[in-house]
């Protein structure tokens, strides 16, 4: 049985999952996660706003171990959690939705990811500083909206604006800058590939 204390044991989990996947070990951290999890649910039931941050979470390892169906699964749940728990244009909802745009993009369906990306950019750049690292990460899966449709243009200077925020984000964001660091990539691949050859 969960006794006392199995809020702490919870968060104790959470915690150390968080620096196991910051570790690249990602499956450790989902066990870790999944069990942080089902005690939430034990403590609060289904639905409870305390399981989102555990379920966002688990989102992101999921979608890091290529367990797409699942991450999605568990970024909606989030979602849906913290919009019934918070009030419209909550910064917590705006993070929601962009990670869980990252999921459709990585499931090949940018024109649903898009409106998720917009309508988080619109609410961190209204409550939250301009250098925010959310604010950055929005900005990202809008280049990556835009490079996946073939539009460079617009790819180029969303990366333009999300690269000077995500330079000095914190560890957390580490993922953030090597996904952009490959836009960049790419991008300039793409440019090199439709560039007339010289003569």
């Amino acid at each position: 049985m969960l006794g006392e204390g199995s809020a702490d044991v919870s968060i104790s989990l959470y915690e150390l999952a968080y620096a196991l996947q910051q570790r690249g070990e990602l499956d450790k951290a989902e066990t870790l996660l999944r069990e942080s999890h089902a005690i939430d649910l034990h403590l609060y039931g289904p639905g409870h706003a305390e399981t989102a941050q555990t379920l966002a979470r688990l989102g992101n390892v999921l979608l890091a171990r290529g367990q797409l169906e699942s991450a999605e699964q568990a970024l909606r749940d989030s979602l849906r959690i913290v919009e019934r728990h918070l009030e419209p244009g909550h910064p917590r909802i705006a993070a929601a939705q962009s990670y869980l745009a990252d999921v459709l993009v990585a499931r090949g369906q940018p024109d649903h990811a898009e409106p998720l990306y917009q309508a988080a950019l619109a609410t961190q750049r209204n409550r939250l500083r301009a250098a925010h690292p959310e604010v950055g990460h929005s900005l990202l899966g809008l280049a990556q909206v835009a490079l996946l449709r073939g539009d460079r243009v617009s790819a180029a200077a969303r990366l333009d604006e999300c690269e000077p925020v995500l330079r000095d984000a914190p560890a957390d964001f580490d993922d953030q800058r090597q996904r952009m660091q490959r836009l960049r990539a790419d991008l300039t691949q793409r440019a090199a590939a439709t560039r007339p050859a010289s003569r």
